[in-house]
């Protein structure tokens, strides 16, 4: 019988993940089409240009699952017991990250000027403030 429950968790597991992967690739590929339309790349500008875009895409959703993880371990009892040596490299990580996200931004900004213009660049990151807003409206419209 125990052997029956953990099966039917370890099964539960692995379908919520599924769910939780498709619905991020869902996302991607709407963020994907959401910034090709608004960007208007010509095909020469969308192979160079989606390359560098997922590579630094790839690495700030590294940054943020790391923040993440560090922010959240220990959750509750890390607040109440938290000691300054503790808080202390909470701050420090997250100052990390923060400056390895930003760094990781003017590296694609860097990169992007050799591909297309300044308008193009501005365009994406008006672009990508745009998606994440409408997707904010979406989730709250859903509750």
């Amino acid at each position: 019988m125990k052997n029956f429950i953990w099966s039917i968790a370890i099964l539960c597991g692995f379908i919520w993940q599924a769910s939780a992967q498709t619905t991020g690739e869902r996302i991607k590929q709407l963020k994907t089409a959401f910034i090709t339309q608004e960007l208007s790349l010509t095909t020469k500008e969308a192979q160079e240009f989606w390359p560098i875009y997922d590579q630094y895409y790839e690495a700030l959703e590294q940054y943020r699952k790391q923040q993440l993880v560090d922010m959240l371990l220990g959750g509750e009892q890390r607040n109440e017991a938290l000691t300054e040596e503790e808080a202390r490299k909470i701050v420090a990580d997250y100052k990390n990250t923060e400056t390895a996200i930003y760094q990781a931004e003017m590296d694609l900004i860097k990169n992007l000027r050799q591909v297309i213009s300044e308008v193009k660049i501005a365009r994406l990151l008006i672009a990508e403030k745009e998606f994440n807003k409408r997707m904010l409206q979406r989730y709250r419209r859903r509750k």
